[in-house]
């Protein structure tokens, strides 16, 4: 809402606020130093009002400790980098640093996994401040919370891999990979192959890679990855095999076609895409599309009937 930023509505409806309550005099509630501090903060801050804003929220933080609305302002309002038409004196250095301890006093406030989300802020303010040592950490101390939340523990591996460090990535997958199964499966797998092959361990990847073309089914973007991190180790004949039977692994019809076409593409085999592309619109044409098409056929007068001989119903003149 734009009027939250407005220092002077929102002053007013303050002090409106005080006024109907009898309040003059008392600590205003949290939640409209907050208000006020958002406003005094604006879209486009000072180092002036940025340092009143903060000021306001920390006092909150300090009040009440287990505020999480607060201290996710303090973290938002630390990290908030200086805007560019701001100069001189009036401009400010955000504190990363600052942020980051919000955002882990937030995590130990909440319970189970929405507390990651507050952990993965904070490990990427941590890499964008260059401290990628605290930051693998995090993610790390993550992973082990993050028991039996695959999505959590796959998007750590991913971070780490990030990092640069594809050795540990590969270690996480591979945790994941044994236990998983069923679609999750394909797709970690899929995701290990490729850390696997980043970090030049082909061996683990042509494993992973031969494990998964025994899976009953993925989808057809899965595929296409299969085959193509197949070639991409130097097995462009199972590659070509698992495109073939596209139909075993519940991948058909133009969806088949389709993949054969990005895969061809991929490989840069440019005038094989161009011609299974162009194979694959003849699957287009479904019974509504041919219905259309009769009853198109049927008005124009060219098809085996004739057009309705039915009469205009009479006009009221």
């Amino acid at each position: 809402n734009a009027l939250g930023y407005d220092a002077e509505f929102v002053q007013r409806n303050i002090d409106q606020i005080v006024e109907m309550t009898a309040s003059q005099g008392r600590t205003l509630p949290s939640r409209l130093r907050l208000a006020r501090a958002k406003s005094v903060f604006g879209r486009e801050p000072t180092r002036q009002r940025r340092d009143e804003a903060i000021s306001i929220v920390r006092a909150v933080v300090v009040a009440e400790p287990q505020n999480i609305a607060a201290r996710t302002m303090l973290a938002n309002m630390l990290q908030f980098p200086c805007p560019p038409t701001v100069s001189g004196a009036d401009r400010f250095t955000p504190d990363l640093a600052g942020a980051v301890e919000q955002y882990v006093a937030v995590a130990r406030l909440i319970p189970g996994s929405e507390a990651y989300a507050y952990l993965f802020k904070a490990a990427d303010l941590q890499i964008t401040a260059g401290n990628e040592a605290p930051a693998r950490q995090m993610l790390l101390d993550i992973f082990s919370r993050a028991q039996g939340d695959v999505a959590s523990q796959q998007r750590v591996a991913l971070e780490v891999s990030r990092l640069g460090d594809a050795q540990t990535a590969a270690r996480l997958l591979g945790e994941l990979y044994a236990s998983s199964q069923g679609p999750t499966r394909v797709a970690l797998g899929l995701q290990l192959a490729q850390v696997a092959i980043a970090s030049n361990d082909r061996a683990r990847a042509e494993s992973v890679l031969r494990d998964i073309m025994s899976a009953p089914s993925m989808s057809s973007a899965q595929l296409v990855d299969l085959s193509q991190w197949l070639r991409k180790i130097g097995l462009p004949a199972e590659a070509d095999r698992v495109l073939a039977n596209a139909e075993n692994y519940g991948v058909a019809g133009r969806e088949a076609l389709l993949a054969r076409a990005r895969a061809a593409a991929g490989s840069g085999d440019a005038d094989s895409a161009v011609l299974i592309r162009a194979s694959s619109r003849k699957h287009r044409i479904g019974p509504i599309r041919r219905s259309r098409c009769f009853r198109r056929t049927m008005s124009s007068g060219t098809g085996s009937r004739s057009r309705s001989t039915t009469p205009p119903p009479p006009s009221e003149s």
